[in-house]
Formats: structure tokens, sequence, C-alpha cells
């Protein structure tokens, strides 16, 4: 059974703790029957409880999590549960799943002396490194500072190390080391290691998923007054324990296991101007929209919706704590309209936020949609299903099962057509009348997890330019859905976007690289490649052009990069934060405005760079 937040478990002087880890488990697999295993183990073993740490399913999918739920109801000991990214980057519902079947993505236990506090590591809904919610990092502090007291000590559980491949992972230590944290728990490597977490000794579990040979592994912490014994365990071939390690209690623990670095930003150390910063006290998940030239409406991770004044910086209005909202709001009609993960799309008077409409798309909607010139809105949904409504009534003109997967890149509109791609493989080019699929492209891979679903394509010249996680741009007719060319030249993934001209497109690859393509050339042209030093980079934030030409661009550290659009030529580089920006966007003051994971939103002027 999974306890609830605040549990409390009785226990002697020895503490035995089970730990399941990256089982990836898809139903009648393999996977599934190691699960099976460890636990039929643990039954029979003397064990106080089990901690579950996250990816324990392979695509986030309903049918994976409710599997694994089930699977783990044969525990005859308490267990407590953190998701990993591929609970939470893939999901289909958005997460929703995850709160449904386990109640919370956190939890918080005390075991004799010891408290047990485990929390979500994301990336929540897109690629990118994993981020502790910045409200997770406040009520970390608070839970730690009302059950801390002499004495006592913390044991720290999550999916992802505390240092490279977290982006705020420093802000989770600076709490943590205000405590006795003993020890952090995580898996995601699939190795059996002990490192060090800026002085907190870490252990990094075996992953579940491994050859045959290795059917039913798990780990085990048992914590002594003495030591602290860290094994692997495998009844199946004949061994009940593989010791790893035996960390004493007492003493300094500070140097205890291999150092694991990371890399932190602290933000704003550069010396342009910054004409508005503003740090939401939630995460932040969507960009920014306009519905007036002195205000910004955005959504954040405890589901509500704020309009802040530009100028003082004050929450004009702010809607009730609901569901995660990832999808950006736009305006249509004079309506404030905004999709929220439980499936609904509302619209809102922009001055008071003041519900008008509603509708539910019948499934979770974390992607972004778009108002076209006469007010009729496009949004598509987690299972295929895509609409277009009247903003100002929220009327749903027509309703259609395009696709088989989740719609998530905002859609473009291109003349009497509208262009989404969908994680079920395909690119569709819709007819805005009626909804009907004029056509569709693949890339042909059996991999969903290469679709374009999440890019905003660009058109120009009768021609939809794309980039995808398989690393290759392709341009097709816009006409007939037929491919021009595509090449693997530049390892790109998601971020691309169109110049202000038409004339180019600009892409993000994988490792430091802008690349700039002609429109115009019926054959693959490249104009530039910039080094803009940004680092191996896999988030799908979209480069922007301001109407000065330059292109601003970032990376997964919450770095910003501003290059010259005709050159190349990189004229700016800025330490924004220290999570990955969600969207860039061109304000009507000629800002680029920005939004970063940690709650961070900032504007940057870009006439004062060239």
């Amino acid at each position: 059974m999974c306890l609830a937040l605040g549990a409390q478990i009785q226990v002697g002087d020895t503490l035995r703790v089970a730990v399941f880890t990256d089982t990836h488990i898809s139903p009648g697999t393999a996977a599934d029957e190691n699960l099976s295993q460890a636990i039929e183990s643990v039954n029979k073993s003397d064990y106080d409880f089990v901690i579950v740490s996250g990816d324990v399913s392979n695509v986030g999918s309903d049918a994976e999590l409710q599997n694994v739920y089930n699977k783990l109801k044969a525990l005859r000991v308490p267990y407590f549960f953190v998701p990993g990214n591929h609970e939470t980057n893939w999901s289909e519902s958005a997460c929703k799943t995850i709160t449904d079947l386990w109640k919370n993505d956190r939890f918080v236990v005390e075991a004799g002396d010891y408290i047990f506090i485990g929390y979500s590591t994301g990336p929540y809904m897109k690629m990118g490194d994993g981020a502790v919610k910045k409200e997770d990092i406040i009520w970390l502090d608070e839970e730690l500072s009302k059950r801390y007291r002499p004495g006592k000590k913390v044991v720290s559980v999550a999916h992802y190390p505390l240092g490279e491949g977290l982006s705020n992972y420093k802000d989770v230590v600076d709490v943590l080391k205000k405590y006795n944290t003993i020890l952090h728990i995580n898996g995601h490597h699939h190795s059996f290691w002990l490192k060090n977490y800026d002085g907190i000794p870490g252990f990094m579990a075996i992953t579940m998923l491994g050859k045959p040979s290795d059917n039913g592994v798990y780990n085990s912490v048992v914590f002594t007054p003495d030591s602290i014994r860290i094994a692997k365990h495998q009844e199946k071939n004949g061994y009940a324990e593989e010791l790893g390690w035996v960390i004493p209690q007492k003493g300094d623990l500070s140097a205890v296991g291999e150092p694991f670095e990371g890399v932190y930003h602290e933000p704003m150390h550069d010396a342009v101007k910054v004409p508005f910063s503003y740090q939401d006290s939630a995460s932040v998940y969507t960009g920014v929209c306009f519905p007036t030239k002195r205000t910004i409406v955005y959504g954040t991770s405890e589901g509500r919706l704020k309009c802040v004044d530009i100028k003082t910086k004050k929450v004009l209005w702010q809607t009730p704590k609901g569901p995660t909202i990832y999808s950006t709001p736009f305006v249509g009609a004079g309506v404030l309209v905004a999709a929220v993960s439980d499936g609904e799309v509302a619209g809102y008077n922009p001055k008071n936020g003041q519900k008008l409409w509603s509708f539910n798309m019948g499934s979770a909607v974390p992607g972004d949609g778009v108002a076209d010139e006469k007010g009729f809105g496009y949004i598509g949904g987690s299972f295929g299903e895509f609409v277009k409504f009247d903003c100002k009534t929220g009327r749903v003109i027509w309703k259609k099962k395009i696709g088989d997967g989740l719609f998530q890149g905002r859609p473009t509109i291109a003349g009497d057509r509208v262009l989404a791609g969908c994680w079920d493989k395909y690119l569709y080019c819709i007819d805005r009348e009626n909804g009907d699929v004029v056509w569709k492209w693949t890339n042909g891979s059996s991999q969903k997890l290469y679709s374009p679903g999440n890019v905003v394509p660009a058109v120009s010249h009768g021609k939809v330019f794309i980039v995808a996680p398989d690393n290759r741009m392709t341009a097709i007719n816009l006409a007939d859905g037929k491919q021009l060319w595509r090449t693997n030249l530049n390892k790109v993934r998601e971020a691309l976007c169109l110049s202000k001209d038409g004339e180019r497109v600009y892409a993000k690859t994988m490792n430091d690289v802008l690349v700039c393509v002609s429109t115009a050339s019926d054959d693959f042209e490249q104009v530039w490649a910039s080094d803009c030093k940004y680092g191996y980079e896999h988030t799908p934030c979209p480069p922007a052009e301001m109407e000065n030409g330059l292109v601003f661009l970032t990376n997964r550290r919450g770095q910003v990069f501003a290059v010259d659009g005709m050159t190349g030529a990189v004229k700016w580089t800025f330490d924004a934060g220290n999570s990955a920006a969600n969207k860039i966007v061109e304000g009507p003051d000629g800002r680029a405005w920005i939004t970063l994971i940690e709650g961070r939103i900032l504007s940057v002027d870009p006439k004062e760079i060239l």
C-alpha cells in the first residue's frame, strides 16, 4: 500500500528499506516479470517499507501506470513513490494519472529518527533537463523545518541525482544542507554507484530493467545506529545480497562517495538592461501573452492563470489553483483563451479574469493553441482530438479525431489550412473550414518518440519546414504534402522558427550551433551556421526573431543568446536563470519576453544589443 503524505512508521534500532527504480515496464514484457519477482522477494524479507524512485513506466501511458500500480498492491509493506522522467515527460494525461493513482507526486514519512522526503524532478511534458518545481522546493524547506529537531536524520529521495541533469540542483542542495541530510537516494543512471552531491552522500540505485539473468534485482538500504549498509539483491541467481558500501553513521560524511558535479548559473550577471524581471512562487511551463500593451498573462504549475501589470509588477488578477497549465494562453476576438491539463479550454475576460465560457476536450490539453484572423481558435488534445472554436463564445465549430497521440506544438495557420504535428508519427495538414485532413506526412520511423509532435511548423514560399527528434530537417510541399528535401547535415531536434521576412528558417542543433536555411530554394540551402557555444542542447523552446533582425535562443541551462539573423554573428549572451526556457515571445513593446521553468519571467530590449 502507498501511504498518505506525512505518514509515520514505527521501527526499532535497525531500519530496512528496499529501493525499486527504473523498472521501465510495459505490460506483458520481461520487465513486468522482473517487478513481480522483486515484490515476491521483498514480501519474504523483513523490510519496513519500499521506496519506488521513478521511471516505473516506459512512455508514461495510462495503461503502463495502472499496470505498475496494480502490481505494487501485492507488497505486504508500505511503499512510497516519486515519478521519473518517463512518467512526466511523455504522459498522455499530462501527469494527471500519476496523482489519480498515487494521490501525490511527493512524500514525507518519519520512521524513528529518520525523515524520508521525496519529490518529483520532471522534466514536465517536454524534453529537457530535470527541474524541481519552485513550489516543491518551498514545500521541501517547510516540511523539514516543521519536522526537524536535533537528533533527526534526513534522507532525500528523487529520480534524478543532485547534479548534472538537474538544472536547479543547487537550490535543492541548499535546502537539504540546512538540516542533517545523511543520504540522497536516486535512480535515472541505471547504475549501482555511490556518489557525493556537494557534500551529501548519494546512492544511485541499480535499474530493475536488466538482462534475463538479472531478473528480480532490486536495491536495499539498511540503517543501524552505526552504519548505512547499501546492497543489491536477487534471489533468482542464488544470492540474497551483494554488498556495495557501508557508510558510517557518525563523523563527517561530506567526502563520502565520488563527486558528482553539476552546472548552475546565477542569473543576471550581464550589463545589458533587463526592463522587466519577475519571480513567481510556482514553476512556469507556458510562455506569456499580451491581452493589452500593459499586461502579461501566463499559466503556472499550480494551475493558476496570472495577469501581471508590466510597469508595477502587481498581480491584477489570478484564477484559483487547479490542474497544471502547460498550454500558453492566447487572445482571439478580444477574449483570453487558456487550456488546462485536465482538458478544459476556457475563455476569460482579460480585464478581470472572469470565466466567460468553457468546454472540455475529453482528454488532457498540454499543447498550445492559436487564433486566426477571424477570431477562431484551434487546439489539439492528448488522443488525437483537434477542434476549431469561436474564441468569443466558446462554440465548437468542429471537432475531429485526426490523430492517435498528443498534439503539443503550436499549430501554424497557412491560408485555408492548419498544420499541426502529433506524437503519433505524423504531421497533419488540416482544412480550416471543415477539419478534414488534406494530407499527412511521416518520416517513416516506427518510433513514436521521433514524431514531429512538439515543433511549430514554419511555412514560406509554398513549403512547410519542420525539425523533429529524429535529428532531421525536412521541407514539404504545402499543396500536396510531398517531401521536397530532408537532411541530417545538422543534428537538429524540435526548435525551429521563421524569419520576419519569411526568407529564412532558424533551427537549433543539439550541440552549440544555430543554423540558417533558405526558404526560397527548392533544394536544401544553408545560409550560415553560427557556433553559439551553448553546449549540449535538447529543449524544444523555439528561437524567435525580433523586428531588428536579432534571433534570440536559449539553452537548457537558462542562458540566452542573441544572433544577427543575416550574418549569424553572436552579439550577446546572458544568464537569465538556471533552468530551461519555455517560450521566447516578441511583445508589443518590441522586447523579447522569456519565461523559465523556475518561475522567472523577464524581458530584454533588442535595441540595446546592436
